[in-house]
């Protein structure tokens, strides 16, 4: 970029299969610390220099190929490792140090299958399903990994049915199972809290954690997991087995839904549909949210902005 008369020139160039890359279907893409562009691809990875294109077609150790659509890329906070998830719920972690792929699990089960990730604080990625469970994944510089899976048959979690999960600002995974609570600690420790119960989602609140049941109640917690109140939700509660969007707004958790949205005030202990914030079968678009400001749409071509400041946007993206 180059500045002109108080002008910003840009230099812009189009790339294609043309030119190298492995597919024109690029899903995301990410830098490394060293400044190499990675792309995620129909067919692979692509390393990018501005220059030349490196592509890899084989996600896996070379004695376990792995194959498939790319559909996220990102850096590991250690600076050492690549991670991807291909179209198949696979993980993949590629050693920039090595340039190989390796098998991060130390026991050939890098393969196996979870739908839902987070990138976590303290350099943590999480992987969950209602399937498998949990796994707990910390690289390093020297190019070690730590792998911790957490399931019913090693008495980690009560249930492998894991709904939801979520991060508090203590580093600590509150994980919503069908069968109880499970919080797992910055150390890698697990315990369980609310056994029995069925949770389907959560949120932290300021410094108070929020679980959806499947029955209509909300329960509150403090950060030690406490239980300090119980709120039931003011509408048909049949409606929240189908949560498409789930995120703070204004102090109360938006929780959005095929029929209505429902509004949970952890303040005033109120929880009840809003027609006015109702965005049917909202989702969040994760590729603009930030952690003050939501972006919501549902294939309509309508966007609903859900600022830091002020009240529900609504902008009109097919408008002419």
């Amino acid at each position: 970029m180059l500045w002109a008369q108080d002008k910003l020139l840009t230099n812009s160039r189009h790339i294609s299969s043309a030119d190298g890359l492995p597919s024109n279907q690029i899903f995301d893409m990410t830098q490394d610390a060293d400044g190499y562009i990675w792309m995620a691809a129909a067919n692979g990875l692509c390393r990018y220099d501005g220059y030349h294109f490196y592509n890899i077609y084989n996600l896996g150790p070379e004695s376990d190929p792995i194959h498939g659509v790319v559909g996220y890329v990102f850096p590991d906070d250690d600076k050492r490792h690549l991670w991807m998830r291909t179209s198949t719920y696979v993980y993949c972690c590629y050693d920039l140090r090595s340039g190989c792929f390796i098998d991060f699990t130390g026991r050939g089960d890098h393969a196996r299958t979870y739908r839902r990730f987070i990138r976590g604080k303290q350099g943590m990625l999480w992987m969950f399903d209602d399937e498998s469970g949990v796994r707990r994944v910390k690289g390093s510089t020297d190019g070690a990994v730590d792998c911790k899976d957490y399931t019913k048959a090693n008495g980690g979690l009560p249930i492998n049915h894991v709904n939801d999960a979520f991060e508090d600002s203590g580093a600590r995974l509150w994980t919503m199972t069908s069968s109880g609570i499970t919080i797992i600690n910055a150390q890698g420790e697990a315990r369980t809290i609310s056994k029995g119960i069925y949770f389907r989602r959560g949120i932290q609140i300021g410094k108070q954690m929020l679980a959806l049941t499947n029955t209509g109640l909300v329960y509150i917690f403090d950060e030690n997991g406490r239980e300090l109140r119980r709120i039931h939700i003011a509408a048909d509660v049949n409606n929240i087995k189908m949560v498409t969007a789930s995120f703070q707004w204004h102090g109360c958790w938006m929780i959005m839904t095929n029929n209505q949205t429902i509004m949970v005030n952890p303040q005033n202990g109120t929880a009840a549909a809003t027609e006015k914030y109702h965005v049917r079968s909202g989702a969040v678009m994760e590729g603009l949210t930030n952690d003050n400001n939501y972006f919501v749409s549902n294939s309509t071509g309508i966007l609903y902005v859900f600022p830091e400041q002020g009240d529900m946007r609504v902008l009109n993206l097919c408008k002419a």
